[in-house]
């Protein structure tokens, strides 16, 4: 497999799976119908690199929006999928997080599993023009989380502390 930088669709399985994805829509074939074939034709791909068990994850809303929810929502999951940390950025450029302990902002875990991503477009609360979810690196997790922390710091946000 080549990869030409660490972007998502910069290596040949994501090029691929594009190229494919496009050509099934450009015949026909329904949305939901190409997805399907796609994750068949790669699941042995899938299976190799082990997405089910990544454990940072990036959910971008896109649409429905009120003016308290978080734009960009970043989080590392645990063995179960729960959220052991979580960050928040929100429109006006506010961030918030939490972890197991302290909740900053506003951020708080949920108390629900995280989807997996194939699992996430089929569950309805998102259309896929609404939202964007999708594994990110532990490197770009631990660099909101990071931000996340300063941000609060400089802006003398006081954390809830859980019990």
């Amino acid at each position: 497999m080549g990869t030409w930088g660490v972007k998502l669709n910069q290596n040949d399985i994501a090029e691929d799976v594009r190229t494919s994805y496009k050509e099934k829509l450009q015949n026909g074939i329904s949305n939901e119908e190409a997805t399907q074939q796609l994750l068949d034709e790669y699941e042995g791909v899938l299976d190799d690199i082990d997405m089910k068990k990544c454990k940072y994850r990036k959910l971008v809303y896109k649409g429905y929006l009120d003016n308290n929810d978080a734009l960009i929502h970043f989080c590392k999951l645990d063995a179960q999928s729960y959220e052991e940390r979580a960050v928040e950025v929100f429109p006006n450029g506010d961030y918030g997080y939490a972890d197991k302990k302290l909740e900053f902002n506003g951020t708080f875990l949920s108390d629900c599993s995280f989807p997996t991503i194939s699992e996430y477009y089929t569950w309805g609360e998102f259309a896929k023009n609404e939202a964007d979810y999708y594994d990110i690196t532990e490197e770009e997790f631990e660099t909101e989380w990071g931000g996340a922390i300063e941000y609060c710091q400089e802006h003398n946000i006081k954390p809830i502390i859980l019990p």
